[in-house]
């Protein structure tokens, strides 16, 4: 009976511990993303309120100032064509007029998407606004995914679950004794029958 007490209250501990753990880092990564697609939008917004009226000339010899910034600029002709970047050659470029975040902006103005690497530890968020010129100014960044998170916090997670299973271990038993304890104690051959 001990036993099947010990490992109930020990499954049900550990499991609530992980499933607290995996809300928590969700909430966590969502709340992260949020504030860094924000960011990146806002990051666009200024940029192009910055490229108001302006032609490709000025803007592309603005651009040319924020090679060290830290998002990915990217300039792109309202054909599709890319004209600058400041993370990589724009020559070697291919177009961009299929992108979603680039048919999005073209529809409505401004756009964004989310692409997953290969090795589902990155996700790059895209965010693209269309210029009065008609050109398409694009922010985006590199954040990790929920499974990034967790091999960058794998130390974290490993000592909260040893914590967790350590902490279940404990509460199981000890509860397992304190419901067993009583009936443990109980005289079978010689019951105290109490008469009041």
């Amino acid at each position: 009976m001990t036993k099947k007490i010990f490992l109930s209250t020990f499954f049900v501990s550990f499991a609530s511990v992980i499933i607290a753990i995996v809300i928590f880092l969700g909430a966590d990564y969502t709340k992260n993303i949020e504030r860094f697609s924000a960011q990146l939008e806002e990051e666009a917004k200024l940029l192009s309120a910055s490229m108001a009226e302006e032609s490709a000339e000025k803007n592309l010899a603005g651009l040319s100032n924020l090679a060290d910034f830290s998002s990915r600029i990217t300039y792109i002709a309202a054909d599709g064509t890319v004209l600058f970047d400041n993370k990589a050659n724009p020559a070697q470029m291919e177009n961009h007029a299929e992108r979603d975040e680039i048919a999005a902006a073209k529809a409505s103005g401004e756009g964004a998407s989310v692409r997953e690497s290969k090795t589902l530890s990155e996700s790059t968020i895209y965010c693209a606004r269309v210029l009065e010129n008609g050109d398409i100014i694009r922010v985006s960044g590199t954040h990790s995914t929920v499974f990034g998170m967790i091999a960058d916090l794998w130390w974290g997670v490993a000592l909260a679950l040893i914590s967790a299973l350590f902490l279940s271990l404990l509460l199981a038993d000890l509860t397992a004794n304190k419901i067993v304890k009583p009936i443990n104690e109980i005289d079978l051959k010689n019951p105290d029958i109490d008469e009041n």
